[in-house]
């Protein structure tokens, strides 16, 4: 599932904590990823409230 909205294609983000406590799946797919078609971007970094590990938040964006 993606969502599209003139130019801007969106097809969810997701944070992985390197602790392993904290991520949170892409909530278009259930998983740690994404979909056919998109890469995963870093755009930001924030500390995770349970582990307190710097956990990257990524960004899928389409493959051009």
């Amino acid at each position: 599932m993606t969502w599209t909205n003139g130019s801007m294609k969106f097809a969810g983000m997701y944070p992985l904590d390197p602790c392993a406590t904290d991520s949170v799946p892409n909530q278009f797919l259930g998983t740690m990823g994404c979909p056919a078609g998109y890469n995963a971007k870093p755009f930001s970094r924030v500390v995770t409230p349970t582990s307190r590990c710097v956990a990257t938040q990524y960004l899928c964006k389409p493959r051009y």
